[in-house]
């Protein structure tokens, strides 16, 4: 039996399965993961033929089925330019001509190469997934190109303003089989083995998906200080700007048509999304993807979807994206806010969204919106969405973000300050002071009341501020306690705040649909409140490794199974064993296709309760008297089993990479 298991393969992560008073086994609070019946079903088929079962494997989604094909580490097995200081980024470097392209359509790299370095270069593209812990595919071979240096363009003396606007492209059609996904195009100097990236986004507009995975990148636009400008003073240079002038002058717009200046070229995208990136494709969710500039301009997108998902750190939002997840949430829409400081600035766009707007604090002085005098447009202002409330000077749209999100920002670097602390679990909800059971979203997690998640509370993070636009109905599922010395963002003492013990809050809270068609007959809004939470998911591609925490993992699969399949709003917010159910807690969790096997198994070999009441010996089939129920379970505690001995094993092979590590140090 121990052999034949291991013919499976089995993943690192099961659910809590219950058989209830009728003997079926049900997976309670799980969605389907990548490695599925697919991988596993030659092995499963053989054992359950020696039982004499039969069971049919689910439909693959199209991610489960995109991450069965064969990876590629070659997306990252080469010099990244930018790695040390003294590199010559500008040698080799490239943009895309958009931030995203649909199926069937085409998008255009250019790119800056030095000639006397690197004669030729060759532009590969990747699609970023799980792929067996491979990171990514490779969809297409390298195109070699020659060489040819371009322009380094200077910032506007008014706007900041840095544009590349090169020439001679590279073209790709993006074939329709192609899966949505973030891609990466590598440009790798030939017989260098050095180079940077281009990222993009793939979208599928007619693909309805379960969940939208929306990248951030207008944030990536704002902090990317290439050619000297962002749209902060830390990273920008000293040139002056409408008249300002300092050592470090921000831009007021910034351009999408130049390379990014950090992560390689990659922006931000490995700090945070590539977490949640990893971890929905490893379990297999069945998702799509878009950018903010798709969100923006609302062509397609969000309501083909039962939940969207803002990742990481989403801090640029313009009206109209704004104006379209609210459209969402009425639509029943499920909202997942994976991060922290989001929606905190606001922007405009123009250049057919190729240029990116946002005066922030010289706002008051120089956005023409603010300094006309035609109030009627102060909603778009491109400041703070909270400011311009009744007393407060600053113009703004007064639409505190919290009035979407649950919380907003309030705690970050100031000065020396760093946030880097833990969350911490709690069941103290001022609406609901004293709760009968765990929260749902910590539901067979084992998360107790004051649960340390380690390491994931910063760089900044948010908190319920009580300004009137808090939703109704608002739980905390988490407050964590921070320095002082990190509030950016201070209030009065009130219901939810003391000024003297700040607390940062992880929330939850549902909206009913109230326009047709709903696609959820709730919305159900989520908010980690932290942008480190994702770092608990997945951090294959993080270095240092850090091991994802399986009750922050416990709690997304809760989170998205809610998201797509809410109770009614008037039903009880807590979730509880199923009625009659008795509780076989595997390790930790399986995928449900592997599940629905099982169920199929039990099914067979478990008594159900009316053959239970009338035992009776079958002489003519004595392999019917055998007790099935002690061999369904010892199924399962053989499965439990292996995956010990594969932990100890994967534990025992870090040790030695690790030793491996410190003598090459040495």
């Amino acid at each position: 039996m121990r052999k034949l298991l291991k013919m499976f393969h089995f993943p690192r992560h099961y659910p809590t399965l219950y058989i209830d008073k009728n003997k079926s086994i049900v997976a309670h609070n799980v969605t389907t993961p990548a490695k599925t019946l697919a991988h596993n079903g030659l092995g499963f088929a053989f054992l359950f033929g020696l039982l004499g079962i039969s069971f049919q494997a689910s439909a693959l989604n199209r991610i489960q089925t995109e991450n069965a094909l064969p990876g590629s580490s070659a997306w990252y097995e080469f010099y990244v330019l930018g790695s040390n200081a003294a590199d010559n980024v500008h040698g080799l470097e490239g943009y895309a001509d958009k931030d995203s392209v649909n199926v069937g359509g085409s998008i255009s790299f250019y790119v800056n190469a030095n000639p006397s370095r690197y004669p030729t270069y060759s532009i590969t593209v990747y699609r970023l997934g799980w792929y067996g812990g491979m990171g990514g595919r490779k969809m297409m071979d390298p195109v070699s190109r020659a060489s040819e240096s371009q322009i380094i363009p200077t910032p506007d003396p008014v706007t900041g303003l840095v544009q590349a606007n090169w020439t001679n492209p590279y073209t790709l059609n993006i074939p329709s089989t192609w899966t949505s996904g973030i891609y990466i195009a590598t440009i790798v100097g030939d017989g260098w083995e050095e180079g940077r990236y281009i990222p993009f986004v793939v979208r599928d507009v007619n693909r309805t998906s379960d969940y939208l995975f929306q990248s951030s990148t207008t944030t990536y636009q704002a902090y990317n200080a290439w050619g000297g400008k962002s749209l902060y003073g830390y990273n920008s240079d000293s040139t002056p700007v409408n008249g300002q002038v300092g050592t470090n002058v921000p831009a007021r717009k910034i351009s999408f048509n130049r390379p990014y200046d950090v992560g390689g070229g990659l922006g931000s995208l490995l700090n945070w999304e590539i977490n949640m990136l990893y971890f929905m494709e490893k379990e297999g969710y069945d998702v799509t993807y878009q950018s903010n500039t798709d969100t923006h301009e609302g062509d397609g997108g969000l309501l083909n979807h039962k939940a969207v998902l803002s990742v990481g750190h989403d801090e640029y939002w313009s009206k109209d994206m704004r104006d379209n997840f609210e459209n969402a949430r009425a639509h029943g829409i499920s909202l997942g806010f994976f991060g922290a400081n989001d929606a905190y600035w606001q922007t405009r766009t123009e250049n057919n969204n190729r240029t990116l707007i946002s005066y922030k604090d010289f706002a008051v002085t120089e956005d023409p919106l603010a300094i006309d005098t035609d109030t009627s447009n102060n909603h778009l202002i491109t400041s703070r969405w909270r400011n311009g409330a009744p007393g407060d000077f600053r113009p703004g749209a007064n639409l505190p973000e919290n009035a979407l999100i649950g919380v907003m920002y309030a705690f970050g670097p100031r000065g020396t300050s760093v946030l880097n602390t833990n969350i911490i679990s709690t069941k103290s909800d001022p609406n609901r002071p004293q709760w009968p059971s765990p929260h749902w979203v910590y539901n067979n997690t084992r998360v107790q009341v004051g649960e340390v998640f380690p390491g994931l509370l910063g760089y900044e993070a948010d908190r319920i501020f009580d300004n009137g636009s808090t939703p109704a109905g608002l739980e905390i599922i988490a407050a964590s306690p921070v320095p002082v010395g990190v509030i950016d963002h201070d209030s009065p003492a009130s219901a939810n705040y003391d000024p003297a013990n700040p607390k940062s809050h992880m929330t939850v809270y549902s909206k009913a649909c109230s326009i047709t068609p709903c696609q959820n007959p709730v919305s159900t809004v989520f908010a980690t409140g932290s942008i480190q939470w994702v770092w608990g998911l997945n951090t294959s591609f993080k270095w240092p490794y850090i091991d994802p925490i399986a009750s922050v993992q416990g709690v997304a699969r809760n989170v998205l199974a809610r998201m797509v399949n809410p109770p009614a709003l008037a039903a009880a917010s807590t979730a509880t064993t199923p009625s009659g159910t008795i509780p076989i807690t595997l390790a930790e969790t399986i995928p449900s296709t592997v599940a629905a096997a099982v169920s199929n198994v039990l099914a067979a070999i478990i008594p159900t309760a009316s053959a239970a009441a009338a035992p009776a010996k079958n002489n003519a089939n004595p392999n019917a008297n055998f007790n099935k129920t002690k061999l369904a379970k010892r199924i399962i505690d053989l499965i439990k089993h292996e995956q010990s001995v594969e932990k100890l094993k994967l534990k025992k092979h870090r040790e030695k990479v690790k030793g491996s590590d410190e003598k090459e140090d040495i």
